[in-house]
């Protein structure tokens, strides 16, 4: 008899309380179904245009950039200002002559070939791979609208120039956050010593972005005495 009523007892409470909603958690809400998250990503791409001292247009080569680790964290740094990113903005582009560019991945943070001959941070001659020169740009911010990224376009003021003595194959192209500094020659690679291994006098600097002129292309990019290279680098995020 006893059995029986503890029985019906337990059927009782067990009703009651699927019928109550009780649980091990009381008062518990049901959060609403996120949405899911959107990737954002920055994107870059190159146009190179070489003219010979006529002004006429000898080439044009363009292709997209790897953003390498240091613009990544550089972004991020600049987003939520976290002040850990060297120097200013990066408004400045800079070429090499690297062979070793063919083989560049997102930890690059410099132009000069890793190869035998030459060292990271290393100034390039028109013979010997590495960073050439850096020239000074002007940007131009669109803002995102709608499915439309947020961009910018950053284009040399003043073109690269050349002749004899610095007639070369450009085999790769980076944007930086500072220029080179020098009495004679100011935007020429002049060797100074930093952590970096060159750069605007007491001041180091990080690359955002490398752009491979032959990835992707057959082409090497050939310029000669007399000749200029202009270049514009469009950057999206979104």
């Amino acid at each position: 008899m006893k059995t029986t009523k503890l029985l019906l007892f337990a059927s009782i409470f067990v009703i009651a309380a699927t019928t109550l909603g009780l649980s091990a958690v009381s008062d518990s809400t049901t959060l609403p179904t996120l949405q899911s998250q959107e990737k954002v990503g920055i994107v870059g791409y190159v146009e190179y245009t070489v003219r010979d001292s006529d002004g006429n247009i000898k080439q044009v080569l363009d292709g997209h950039n790897i953003v390498v680790q240091d613009g990544k964290d550089c972004a991020v740094a600049g987003i939520f200002n976290l002040g850990n990113c060297l120097s200013g903005e990066f408004t400045y582009i800079g070429i090499g002559n690297s062979t070793g560019a063919i083989a560049g991945d997102d930890a690059d943070a410099s132009l000069a070939d890793s190869g035998i001959t030459d060292t990271i941070g290393d100034c390039a001659t028109n013979s010997a791979g590495g960073e050439m020169a850096r020239v000074s740009t002007t940007t131009v911010h669109t803002a995102a609208s709608g499915t439309d990224a947020a961009s910018v376009t950053i284009t040399t003021t003043e073109p690269f120039t050349f002749d004899s003595s610095n007639a070369t194959t450009i085999y790769d192209a980076g944007l930086f956050n500072a220029g080179f500094v020098d009495t004679v020659t100011p935007d020429v690679c002049v060797n100074i010593t930093n952590s970096n291994g060159g750069g605007t006098v007491n001041v180091d600097w990080n690359m955002f972005a490398r752009q491979l002129v032959l990835d992707g292309s057959s082409n090497p990019l050939v310029v000669g005495d007399g000749d200029t290279l202009s270049i514009s680098w469009t950057i999206d995020m979104g």
